[in-house]
């Protein structure tokens, strides 16, 4: 709950005016998102402890241990950069602040484990997420174009169209899907 990351929202600006209201939906979706880590996460604590009693097997890849999953900022950052409006993409840039200041992702994305494990040789939105998520820390109070997740726009989602106005859930449930597979690649 560091008072800086509060005020991550959707902003074309690295300062100025924040629209009234944009506090409570960045506030909803991160919690919508940390409910969605944890779901993943606790899944694999309940298969643990019912495989002895019960026979369930384990699954045959846990993407997150419970026991390194760290709720909360690994260490203070300062606030990352802003993100540029390239045309309608208001709902992208929301959620990809979401994603970014989610503190169990981030940890994760920050350490650089995914690309130094990632063998997938298309396509991976966890990749282009670890590198967004780069970008934003390194450039701390600058404003930056999230071009890898424009680039694949069509590929997280075939119907958005980039430069049209599009729903910021849906565009949420494919990004977090397409996470979701890049970490399973046998089930694409």
């Amino acid at each position: 709950n560091h008072p800086r990351l509060k005020s991550a929202v959707c902003n074309s600006r690295p300062s100025g005016p924040r629209k009234k209201g944009l506090s409570s939906v960045f506030t909803g979706w991160y919690n919508f998102l940390r409910m969605e880590f944890l779901h993943t996460c606790s899944i694999t604590v309940f298969l643990k402890s019912m495989n002895s009693r019960s026979g369930i097997e384990m699954p045959r890849k846990v993407l997150f241990s419970p026991d390194q999953l760290n709720l909360n900022w690994a260490r203070v950052h300062d606030i990352g950069a802003g993100l540029m409006n390239a045309g309608n993409t208001c709902y992208l840039n929301s959620v990809l602040q979401c994603i970014t200041y989610t503190p169990p992702l981030a940890n994760y994305m920050l350490t650089k484990e995914h690309s130094k494990t990632c063998h997938e040789p298309g396509f991976c939105m966890m990749c282009i997420m670890e590198n967004h998520i780069l970008q934003v820390f390194a450039n701390s109070g600058r404003v930056i174009r999230p071009t890898g997740v424009l680039k694949e726009l069509k590929t997280i989602a075939k119907h958005f169209q980039y430069g049209n106005q599009e729903d910021a859930h849906e565009f949420l449930r494919y990004t977090v899907e397409a996470m979701q597979q890049s970490c399973l690649p046998a089930i694409k």
